[in-house]
Parts: structure tokens; C-alpha cells; sequence
């Protein structure tokens, strides 16, 4: 699947992931399609979380989100990050 397609899922569980509670967001269909696919295989731009990890692409910054270690997990500027992760 192309690299739009992972951007648009990615938002769409974030504005999810923001309107309702976080045990919704983790059940969803959209997180469980996200925690079975291999995200190394995506092309896409790194992504700077509000953890300071620096996620190799949105698809594991996905699935980080949808993991639900850290409810706030949000993206930010990259300046904030400290160093690169492949796995949420």
C-alpha cells in the first residue's frame, strides 16, 4: 500500500485516538489492522512522538499509539526527538 495511505490511517487513529476514550481506541479495527502488519516493509518519513523517540515511519508511530503505553503519544517537531526506534 502506498505511503498516503499509511499518512491518512495514522491521522485517522490519532483524531480517533483524541475523541474517544483510549480502551476504544486500542480495540479498534484500524489498531488491530495497524498491530499485524510489518512496518519495516513502509516507505515513509520519520516520525518525532511527544516521547522523544524518533519512529522510522508513521506506520510504527501507529503503532505505538495503538499500543497504549503512553495515552498522550502525540507527534511533534522532529528537534524534540532523541534518537530513531523501529518498534513501539
Amino acid at each position: 500500500m502506498n505511503t498516503l495511505f499509511f499518512r491518512l490511517t495514522i491521522v485517522l487513529v490519532l483524531f480517533v485516538h483524541v475523541t474517544i476514550s483510549a480502551n476504544s481506541i486500542l480495540e479498534s479495527k484500524l489498531c488491530q489492522y495497524l498491530k499485524k502488519i510489518d512496518c519495516a516493509t513502509k516507505d515513509d518519513n520519520p516520525v518525532c512522538g511527544s516521547d522523544g523517540k524518533l519512529y522510522s515511519n508513521s506506520c510504527f508511530f501507529g503503532q505505538a499509539v495503538c499500543s497504549g503505553l503512553d495515552p498522550e503519544l502525540r507527534p511533534v517537531g522532529k528537534e524534540n526527538c532523541m534518537s530513531p526506534v523501529n518498534v513501539p
